[in-house]
């Protein structure tokens, strides 16, 4: 398994509380300033009806984080799987497609600063932290972003899989804003998530787009 360095700092540090010396370095977060009363009451509708009667903890990063969020949406690969379900190694085929494919994207992103935070279904979060610092400006992980979903459109969108007539496409939506996160356990596993308004609005900011569009908001 890969781990953001975000996710490993919310599982090793699950207090949240002790400043850590590093690149992921976040801040204190105030108690009052925590969006929302009762967490627990916010995620309910979402939750499974069967999880309702396990015990569930939620723990709540008390770090603030302060940076922009890109939403990386591909679309392609329901076309692709159709294509190659005829073949007898099609899933295999498939999922080496795919893996070929999001790995020259996380690799890109990684080259910029990004950090993936998390997967869904066939798009992908990634954060880059303002770190904060004399002389360091909040602009500089937003142009961060910016300039990598570029790059992603210059270089990956309208990618042939070869074989195929495929063409695998991106479009992507950019936020900027305060995070905090969420650590769920329950039964001895755990989920890392990042929660505030910037996740929100990145979401508006990708539906605004279309393949080979980057949309900030």
């Amino acid at each position: 398994a890969v781990f953001s360095p975000l996710a490993l700092q919310s599982m090793t540090d699950a207090q949240g509380m002790e400043q850590l010396d590093s690149p992921t370095a976040t801040f204190v977060l105030p108690e009052a300033d925590v969006p929302g009363t009762d967490p627990m009451e916010t995620l309910r509708p979402y939750q499974a009806e069967v999880l309702r009667y396990q015990v569930v903890t939620l723990d709540m990063d008390r770090r603030q984080i302060e940076g922009a969020v890109a939403f990386v949406d591909i679309s392609g690969f329901s076309a692709l799987a159709h294509a190659l379900g005829q073949s007898a190694k099609g899933a295999m085929i498939l999922s080496q497609c795919i893996n070929d494919y999001l790995a020259l994207l996380i690799a890109a992103v990684k080259e910029h600063g990004g950090d993936i935070i998390t997967f869904a279904g066939d798009a992908f979060f990634a954060v880059w932290q303002h770190i904060g610092g004399e002389g360091s400006s909040p602009a500089v992980p937003l142009l961060r972003a910016t300039q990598c979903s570029l790059l992603l459109q210059h270089k990956y969108n309208a990618h042939h899989v070869p074989g195929t007539s495929v063409v695998l496409r991106v479009h992507i939506g950019i936020a900027y804003g305060f995070f905090f996160g969420l650590t769920m356990r329950a039964q001895g596993r755990g989920l890392f998530l990042l929660c505030g308004r910037p996740m929100t609005t990145v979401g508006d900011a990708v539906e605004a787009s279309i393949a080979g569009q980057v949309c900030l908001t």
